[in-house]
């Protein structure tokens, strides 16, 4: 019945990190780390808290940081 649900969880993680990584390898210094901090973070905080409403918190942030990832890139005219 919420197949649906994960398809679509599956697709954000995925292009969120895919964005992430490629905006970390084209920002340089802080920015890159930033990136990189606040993408294990979204990960790596619902993993040790297991309350739902957590985990929805870090996935709303981890496509807000895709866009974010996105726009950054736009702007460096990478695509």
């Amino acid at each position: 019945m919420f197949a649906y649900l994960a398809i679509i969880t599956l697709i954000g993680n995925v292009a969120s990190v895919v964005l992430a990584v490629w905006a970390a390898y084209e920002a340089e210094g802080a920015g890159r780390l930033i990136i990189i901090a606040l993408l294990v973070l979204t990960f790596l905080i619902p993993a040790l808290w297991s309350a739902s409403l957590v985990s929805l918190v870090c996935f709303i942030g981890r496509i807000v940081l895709g866009l974010g990832c996105f726009i950054y890139l736009k702007w460096q005219r990478v695509f």
